[in-house]
């Protein structure tokens, strides 16, 4: 009897012991628990549920982005271009800035002060920046449409953890297999 006492007054104190860590527990673990229990409530068929539904974009609307992007990527970058809508775009930004600050100065009082051009360098180096800057968003948007084409066949990918020259190489091992598993990536 005394053996018994002592087991249960043991599982109490552990019980005792461990509900502020469990607690804590499910706490800190709780956006995790109920994205589980959402997942597992989805799947149910009925009332509970959802019908079940596809939990990536349609491999064509993937594989469309995959060959806009890559015709994109090969298209020439053209700085003169670039140029051309820069400078319309600070005429515009200057005029506009201009006319803020006469009608401050009208509320004021004020003789409105001459707003600064950029030089011509500035505008080449700011359209050269800039073309580059779409070029980069062009790549992190056609390795998000591999990723994703990826994810819908199964693809086995490391686009992830690599960078540089190995990125490059990691693209081209992606796209090959990509295409074996019969997605038009070109």
């Amino acid at each position: 009897m005394a053996a018994l006492h002592a087991a249960a007054v043991a599982v109490a104190l552990t019980t005792l012991a461990a509900s502020p860590i469990l607690i804590a527990w499910l706490v800190v673990r709780a956006d995790d628990l109920a994205g589980y229990a959402d997942d597992v409530i989805e799947r149910l068929p009925g009332p509970l549920g959802h019908e079940p539904t596809a939990r990536h974009r349609p491999i064509e609307d993937i594989a469309a982005d995959l060959r806009r992007l890559a015709a994109e990527l090969r298209a020439p970058v053209l700085i003169p271009a670039e140029l051309a809508e820069l400078e319309q775009d600070e005429r515009e930004a200057v005029e506009l800035d201009r006319l803020a600050r006469q009608l401050e100065g009208m509320e004021q009082g004020i003789e409105p002060a001459e707003v600064a051009t950029p030089s011509a360098e500035t505008l080449r180096r700011a359209a050269q920046w800039r073309a580059e800057l779409r070029r980069e968003a062009v790549w992190i948007s056609y390795d998000e449409a591999l990723r994703d084409a990826c994810r819908a066949l199964g693809v086995p990918h490391h686009l992830d953890t690599v960078v540089g020259v190995e990125l490059a190489a990691e693209r081209i091992r992606v796209e090959e297999d990509l295409i074996e598993a019969g997605l038009r990536v070109r």
